[in-house]
């Protein structure tokens, strides 16, 4: 081996390059909440579900102010989702649910957006403690004193819409003559919704006219929005469901009227940016998150507390292009405008400069590579000498390990062949001695030799599975022959549906683009299938009704199948295991004994392919695995 080639030249601009890749790494200012402090415990009680954009924008609010994504503080989300469900027939559900699963937790602070959310930490009072601060959200004192919580450490963040000065900028920016009103008055928050916006349309005064579009159908709403008459404008109320009595979500509501309608629209909510609305005098929730950010730093601490105002002037900048109001007079000095194209020189400025530091070291780091050229052209053709001399030892290691394997497999097969004859002796004579013997043994002579016929059983079959192991270790693909993947995958399911419709599950196979033809050998396939399914139906979850899909198409690149059920499932990181020999991740009530998936993994690797457990599935297990045609 020579000796390395050393380089003196490369250590200054080398250097250099790490000095400024640590400066632009650690050069800037850190967040305002890296400053030194006690790790918070903060549970956020949502009256929504998780996904609305509101419940984002006060999720980036709160990391802003607290830098629980970077693990700063912990903050546990639940999600009432009371649009959707009932909450007096799910507030006690809810319940024993927190109350279990944070079970000798103490929070620093708890959070309630709504009043759902409110009458649950009510409910939750004993469990949480009487000296945890609690910040209300958008629940009003009197609602805080009717339930009882009412104290000198909570605080009532309250978000007061702003209708008034949000209508008269939408009016004053659009020039429009008529008003469209879109929403529903048929729940509690929106009859207060539409209280409020004829209130402002009262106050504003003038004669404009209101076209009142609340709790229609959907359709009917995007028809009548579709041909609206010139100097119109759409004022979005929200709508959570329409006239029908459809679950919506408000953002994609407004996507849908901006897709089909012929006049701007606004709204309140700055959250709804970007579904189409053009934006205005709004609520911003990512300011409300940084309000309650504050609020539970300063709560934990016991100190007074006084809420930002949570109103802007917001804008998406792509709908004031549309409409023709990108010329700055025409908007609020301190406006936002969202999802605007950078300008380049002041978007990327640091990156330019950046750029041309690297420009100069590069020229530095070149002028030393010159200096070093010579000493590398030397060391190329010594280490070219040595990368053949290599490649002929790889060679020659990795046919010498083809032949270790292959002797390993024959001497497994044999092994396990040669076994099976003790084993059935010993099953055998043991049977005698039970038959023969049996009124003479005592109890505990009877206890022992059940436990003799019982291990040789269990041998015989480890034996019978390790036979197979190594049986299909030895498949030559000249033997192979074409065969409808799809129809083997039914007929392994049929033998074993009436075993899962036994247990009240159903077994369902879908083929995408009918016959599915592969060069294969038909029975591995069968048991490979078989294993799978047999194993969905073995480690079914007793919580739920079992559901097992098959799922097979074919692309280019061969065939891929899924294998997916709702069963107890197989925690991530023991999914690697399971697909060795004799090893087992499953409760000792049910039988097995690590065969059953190695020889699945076996099979599939014999016909080219590769297995392995999906992530992300809410519940049960997806087996995926491929195959190809092998020459």
């Amino acid at each position: 081996m020579p000796e390395p080639v050393q380089f003196p030249g490369w250590r200054l601009p080398c250097r250099l390059l790490l000095a400024l890749a640590l400066f632009l790494c650690l050069g800037g200012p850190g967040p305002a909440w890296a400053a030194s402090q006690d790790k918070l415990e903060i549970l956020f009680l949502s009256s929504f579900g998780k996904d609305p954009p509101a419940q984002k924008a006060i999720e980036r609010g709160l990391d802003r102010e607290l830098g629980f994504q970077d693990g700063r503080n912990d903050i546990y989300f639940e999600f009432i989702d009371s649009p959707r469900l009932p909450l007096d027939s799910t507030l006690v559900g809810l319940h024993d649910l927190i109350v279990q699963k944070y079970k000798g937790k103490r929070f620093d602070a708890v959070v309630a957006w709504a009043m759902p959310a409110a009458r649950l930490v009510a409910r939750l009072g004993t469990f949480l403690g009487p000296d945890t601060p609690i910040l209300f959200l958008e629940v009003t004192d009197q609602d805080i004193a009717a339930l009882g919580l009412a104290r000198s450490r909570n605080y009532s963040i309250e978000v007061k819409n702003d209708y008034k000065t949000s209508l008269t900028d939408a009016l004053r920016l659009s020039l429009a003559r008529r008003v469209v009103a879109v929403g529903e008055a048929s729940t509690p928050l929106g009859r207060d919704r539409v209280g409020q916006f004829r209130q402002a349309m009262a106050a504003i005064g003038g004669d404009i006219p209101v076209d009142e579009l609340f709790d229609l159908p959907l359709d009917e709403v995007l028809s009548r929005t579709a041909n609206l008459p010139p100097e119109t404008m759409i004022y979005y109320l929200l709508m959570f469901s329409d006239g029908k009595g459809t679950h919506l979500a408000p953002f994609e509501v407004a996507r849908r009227i901006n897709q089909t309608a012929n006049a701007p629209m606004f709204t309140q909510w700055e959250s709804l940016l970007g579904s189409g609305v053009v934006g205005g005098y709004q609520l911003s929730q990512e300011v409300v998150g940084q309000n309650i950010g504050q609020g539970v730093r300063l709560a934990s601490l016991g100190q007074p507390f006084t809420p930002a105002h949570g109103m802007r002037y917001a804008y998406d900048w792509p709908r004031v292009k549309k409409w023709g109001w990108d010329d700055k007079s025409r908007l609020q000095s301190e406006a936002i405008l969202l999802n605007r194209p950078p300008d380049l020189l002041d978007e990327y400025r640091w990156h330019i400069f950046s750029t041309a530091v690297f420009v100069v070291l590069l020229m530095i780091l070149a002028l030393s590579l010159a200096r070093a050229l010579h000493g590398r052209n030397q060391a190329v053709l010594e280490l070219a000498d040595e990368r053949e001399n290599l490649a002929q030892r790889v060679d020659e290691r990795t046919a010498e390990l083809a032949r270790s394997n292959q002797e390993l497999e024959s001497f497994a097969y044999a092994i396990s062949h040669d076994l099976r004859a003790p084993m059935r002796t010993i099953n055998g004579f043991a049977g005698l001695l039970d038959k023969r013997f049996h009124e003479l043994l005592s109890g505990e002579g009877v206890e022992f030799l059940d436990q003799i016929k019982s291990g040789a059983v269990q041998m015989d079959a480890m034996i019978m599975g390790l036979l197979e192991y190594s049986r299909v270790g030895h498949q030559s693909p000249d033997k192979f022959r074409t065969a409808d993947i799809a129809a083997i995958a039914d007929e392994a399911a049929a033998l074993l549906r009436n075993e899962a419709e036994a247990v009240g599950g159903r077994l369902d196979v879908n083929a995408k683009g009918g016959p599915i033809g592969l060069r294969c050998n038909g029975d591995l396939i069968h048991r490979l299938f078989q294993n799978l399914i047999e194993n969905a139906i073995k480690y079914r979850s007793p919580e739920r009704a079992l559901r097992i899909s098959v799922d097979i198409s074919k692309s280019e690149a061969g065939i891929k199948a899924t294998v997916q059920d709702n069963g107890i499932g197989i925690p991530k990181d023991r999914r690697e295991r399971v697909f060795k020999i004799f090893q087992r991740d499953a409760p000792a009530s049910v039988p097995g004994y690590g065969i059953g998936l190695s020889l699945c993994q076996r099979i599939v690797q014999a016909h080219g392919g590769d297995i392995w457990i999906e992530d992300n599935v809410p519940e049960g297990s997806r087996f995926c695995f491929t195959l190809k045609e092998v020459a």
